[in-house]
């Protein structure tokens, strides 16, 4: 550069749209640090022992939300372009503490203990002892060896601010944006929001308000796009088991153009000064084809879920007790695990009851070598049947918490004492009185998420439902004395009406013998 000469700036930015998300976790989540000084696994936490959620991590989630190449457009990406360099992502994500009733309260950090069965037995290799027992401990429902864990999880119900900005530069700026000015743009056409219409928008840009007609159809329509999807995603560890569900209730944005006026409103803006305005309302683009089916195609007008659903309605049949030692109330020995105060089943829960009750069920019916099958389905990680390492497997399935109502009111844990027997003399043995505080009767709505339009998965989560109605697949510990018995009330696929338990229960099942019969020749 020559003195006394000016470098032009050759990306002025044109607009920045900052926008606000009003955020709650579902269920816990589990951020892992990649500590382990408190738990085997710790929540990542600021400098005052605050839990929060890394940008990096929230921009990951909602950059796998979008196609490849919508989340390079929005996200940046590393390969070269035609001028030689990668691409600077438009979008800026921030740290989001994470807080209960108002911000200034850290959310709550739990512990949840867990135990590993068999099918987590072989993460680590084998000795004599072990090989010969792992597949006594599977089909007996038996802990592995050293298969005990604790991890921490943010507690849920806990509330987080999402704050995104969308810096929008004039090399960018191709696409017909409203020329209203910031206070303008952010009173006009927009009503109150809630969670329904957050979860039912479809890509209708939302974050900009029409301007004689015009609407934008580049990044804005992207992140419209993105944030009508808040609902169905979830972060951090272990989402495939329901862990880090997310739920959007407002959306707050405002525009900065590049004048005067609206410079002068940047420099004073503040992240909280966003809720004094309404929430953004979001208009859902109705499907000409109705409610998603696994047999029908989606509208070519919105973007097809990857997934397909079922939902089965549970009634709990005397008592369950996944024993949690963090959730004992009193002086008992241990107690059903609760999450906020509402007794809970977890999804690693019914994975692993559903995942060995259904090996059980189909070896004894000539099926001995469906475990192949089930690590394609459940995931797997670890050791395969001859102890040879092999690569890791995602799970196809994902199975949400489950919970026994909304508040406290669902809890029905009761004390229930008991003594050991012993069986040479009949007596009670020595030491052996002890109590615990299982969970008595109740509703849980079971919900499985599986590949749309895959009707060997689909088949054999209704062959599982099946096995729970018929008492052969029990959820939780203390089985042997009746505990964990559920019966099936109804089912729904894909949000539809109630199907006929019957009818599906005696459907044939030809995708799913086919499945069983390639995969364990």
């Amino acid at each position: 550069m020559k003195a006394g000469q000016v470098n032009k700036n050759t990306r002025p930015i044109s607009k920045q749209i900052v926008v606000l998300c009003k955020m709650r976790l579902r269920s816990p989540a589990l951020i892992g640090s990649g500590g382990s000084e408190y738990s085997d696994r710790d929540v990542i936490v600021d400098a005052g022992g605050a839990p929060y959620l890394p940008g990096s991590a929230l921009a990951g989630v909602l950059r796998s939300a979008l196609d490849e190449k919508k989340a390079a457009c929005l996200f940046g990406n590393l390969i070269k372009d035609k001028t030689g360099s990668g691409n600077m992502s438009p979008l800026w994500v921030y740290d989001s503490p994470l807080y209960k009733d108002i911000p200034s309260v850290p959310a709550d950090i739990i512990t949840i203990d867990s135990v590993s069965l068999d099918e987590n037995l072989r993460n680590t290799p084998p000795t004599d002892e072990r090989h010969m027992s792992a597949e006594n401990d599977h089909m007996n429902k038996v802990a592995a060896y050293a298969g005990k864990f604790e991890y921490q999880a943010v507690e849920r119900d806990s509330l987080f601010d999402m704050r995104l900005k969308l810096v929008i530069r004039r090399e960018c700026d191709s696409s017909s944006f409203e020329s209203e000015s910031a206070s303008e743009c952010n009173h006009s056409n927009i009503q109150d929001a809630d969670p329904e219409d957050i979860q039912a928008a479809g890509s209708e840009s939302m974050l900009v308000a029409d301007s004689e007609g015009e609407k934008d159809t580049g990044l804005v329509n992207i992140l419209s796009e993105l944030l009508s999807m808040l609902n169905t995603l979830y972060i951090g560890g272990k989402t495939s088991r329901g862990f880090g569900k997310l739920e959007c209730t407002r959306i707050y944005k405002r525009v900065f153009n590049s004048t005067p006026g609206d410079l002068d409103e940047w420099l004073k803006f503040k992240w909280p000064d966003l809720e004094a305005l309404p929430p953004v309302r979001l208009h859902a683009k109705p499907s000409p084809h109705g409610k998603a089916s696994p047999h029908t195609k989606p509208s070519p007008h919105t973007k097809p879920s990857p997934h397909s659903r079922i939902d089965a309605v549970l009634n709990l049949k005397g008592s369950l007790l996944i024993r949690d030692d963090y959730s004992v109330i009193g002086d008992e020995d241990k107690a059903h695990i609760t999450s906020a105060g509402i007794p809970v089943i977890y999804g690693t829960s019914w994975a692993g009851a559903i995942r060995g009750g259904l090996a059980r069920f189909l070896k004894t019916h000539g099926y001995k070598m469906c475990e192949s099958y089930l690590d394609d389905v459940f995931g797997y990680d670890g050791y395969d049947a001859d102890w040879e390492k092999r690569q890791t497997e995602p799970s196809r399935i994902r199975i949400d918490a489950s919970y026994f109502g909304e508040d406290a009111a669902c809890d029905r844990r009761h004390i229930v004492t008991r003594v050991k027997i012993d069986r040479w003399t009949g007596g009670a043995s020595k030491t052996a009185l002890f109590t615990n505080r299982p969970q008595f009767g109740g509703i849980v709505t079971l919900t499985i998420h599986y590949p749309y339009g895959d009707d060997a998965i689909r088949e054999l989560f209704i062959l599982a439902l099946q096995a729970i109605d018929l008492g052969i697949i029990t959820i939780g510990g203390e089985t042997s004395i009746g505990r964990g018995v559920f019966i099936v009330d109804k089912i729904c696929l894909d949000g539809s009406q109630q199907q006929s338990k019957a009818e599906l229960f005696s459907m044939p099942k030809e995708a799913l013998k086919k499945c069983l019969s390639t995969k364990t020749k």
